[in-house]
């Protein structure tokens, strides 16, 4: 019930095994990770209207205001939640 604030949206996108798909990688310290870029055009309200950062995230608040500004979401709501995972 804690996290039903977050009215999440996850993005799934499946990677065909024969290579031959078009994808991005990151890395981390013990894996290499696949990914796609999707662009969000900017609505007139916009498609993101807050982010709720979870409870074991260190970015601060204005970084990630500051990111959503140069991403083209400015004014976006961010605060941190209030559930734990304990």
């Amino acid at each position: 019930p804690a996290f039903s604030e977050e009215s999440e949206w996850r993005l799934i996108s499946y990677f065909i095994k024969q290579g031959d798909d078009e994808c991005d990688f990151r890395t981390t310290p013990d894996r290499i990770i696949p990914y796609r870029v999707f662009d969000i055009p900017p609505k007139e309200t916009g498609p993101i209207s807050e982010v709720i950062l979870g409870p074991k995230n260190i970015t601060p608040v204005d970084v990630i205001e500051l990111f959503l500004k140069k991403c083209g979401f400015p004014g976006v709501k961010v605060t941190r939640s209030e559930a734990t995972y304990r």
